[in-house]
């Protein structure tokens, strides 16, 4: 059992304890014994996810953004695809981001990853399976060098672009700052 709660805060700001088996070897070896990976795309992978330490007390990439997915379709309502498209992509005018690769195969580029002898070689497929139960947004999304600019032209023009505004300002003051002190 944790010592205190995760909190939202905890999963945005990758102290919730929860991990990727990628990055954390401890993590790789409890899902070589069989726990669900959120990579599965299936909800109640979600439950099975070990906290490798206690929220707050360290950083580490993981899963915590997916878990967040689950945190905004029940606030808003609905599937993080269509909250995307609607309040995101739309807006933007990213054309060329999607959650399915729906023919776009030809399109993507490998990932490689150095081995333990120093070789470069071909890294698995991460993304999630075809039409999957839940999003994890940690590792979603498909896109363009084109249109991620466009976010990012967003992102430093306080939230707006083209005269969309997607996020407030004061929010992308807040994104900003560093909300995980000396961790």
């Amino acid at each position: 059992e944790p010592a205190q709660p995760c909190t939202v805060k905890h999963l945005a700001t990758h102290t919730s304890g929860l991990t990727y088996g990628i990055w954390n070897r401890d993590q790789e070896k409890l899902d070589g014994l069989g726990a669900n990976s959120v990579l599965s795309g299936e909800r109640a992978a979600y439950k099975d996810s070990p906290m490798m330490f206690d929220p707050g007390t360290r950083w580490a990439y993981g899963i915590g953004i997916d878990w967040l997915t689950l945190v905004i379709e029940a606030v808003s309502g609905q599937r993080i695809d269509a909250f995307c498209r609607e309040r995101i992509f739309d807006p933007l005018n990213m054309t060329d981001t999607v959650f399915e690769r729906d023919g776009r195969e030809d399109r993507l580029v490998g990932i490689h990853l150095r081995g333990e002898d120093g070789a470069l070689g071909p890294f698995p497929d991460v993304g999630p399976p075809p039409q999957p139960e839940v999003y994890g947004m940690g590792h979603a999304l498909l896109g363009t060098a084109d249109d991620y600019l466009r976010f990012l032209r967003m992102f430093l023009d306080s939230g707006s672009l083209d005269g969309a505004e997607v996020l407030k300002p004061e929010t992308i003051e807040w994104m900003l700052q560093n909300h995980i002190g000396d961790l």
